[in-house]
């Protein structure tokens, strides 16, 4: 069985960050192990969130897993609420990786054209290191416009999207699947793995609205696949199907979308 290293905070309430990428990699036959960044009563698009850090665990509990020789086949990065932390990724991903181990990083740093407001810009210069050196990334066009230092509405188009793929490239990263691009009726992912060539389009039908986790979806759902030795071509275009149904179901439920979206029914799809 893969085993992926998951380095985010589990947020307990509101289908996100942990929450989503524990039970999608079990379900698609990886192990996932846990390196909890920090620890949420919810997400932070809630009020009233109670948020305890996490920094001083990860890099003891990293050295036990190295001391246990325990292999990972992949190191999945998300969410990660500090500069503290930034700093401590490569001692960490040290620890744990080996030569065949691949690192696929979400730059989960803001959405709708803004950061989050956890999010400094010193943050920002940090992310744009560590995905320098990934093999994978899956930024949205918010985050992809923060890692090339461009405003965000000047990514809005099919083809600055697309630029921006390439772009990605040129700063490092093997592999760049850029979420949320539409185009007409569609929405999906720019899949680059060169600054010379044109992205591939892999897409779903629309669906209006905001839903929150689904950048968390697709990015678990996706490393899964990938792991287990699919196409990146078939390994995307199977996630943004996945996910679309997924976002379907919940604009279909008409419950509170900030809760998250109802991922759960759908899981035994993602079954080897």
């Amino acid at each position: 069985m893969k085993r992926i290293a998951i380095l985010e905070d589990l947020s307990e309430f509101g289908r996100c960050s942990m929450t989503i990428a524990l039970p999608v990699l079990a379900a698609s036959g990886v192990e996932g192990v846990p390196i909890i960044t920090s620890l949420l009563s919810s997400h932070m698009g809630l009020p009233g969130f109670v948020c305890t850090d996490l920094t001083d665990t990860l890099l003891p509990a990293a050295q036990q897993y190295r001391q246990l020789q325990i292999h990972f086949d992949g190191i999945y990065v998300g969410f990660l609420s500090n500069e503290a932390q930034m700093d401590l990724l490569p001692q960490v991903m040290d620890c744990i990786s080996s030569a065949d181990t691949t690192l696929l990083i979400d730059p989960v740093m803001g959405d709708h054209g803004r950061l989050y407001h956890a999010v400094t810009g010193r943050m920002v210069e940090k992310m744009r290191i560590l995905c320098a050196g990934a093999d994978i990334i899956t930024p949205n066009l918010t985050e992809a416009a923060y890692l090339l230092d461009c405003p965000p509405e000047t990514l809005q188009s099919f083809d600055r999207a697309a630029e921006a793929a390439r772009a990605l490239c040129r700063t490092g990263a093997k592999c760049v699947f850029l979420t949320g691009v539409t185009r007409g009726t569609e929405t999906g992912v720019l899949m680059a793995r060169s600054a010379d060539s044109d992205p591939i389009y892999r897409t779903a039908q629309a669906v209006s609205g905001s839903f929150h986790g689904t950048g968390d979806l697709f990015a678990s759902a996706l490393f899964a696949k990938l792991i287990q030795g699919k196409s990146p071509e078939t390994a995307a275009q199977e996630t943004v199907e996945w996910v679309a149904e997924c976002v379907r179901y919940t604009a279909l439920s008409e419950t509170d979308r900030r809760f998250g979206t109802q991922f759960e029914p759908f899981l035994k799809q993602l079954c080897p």
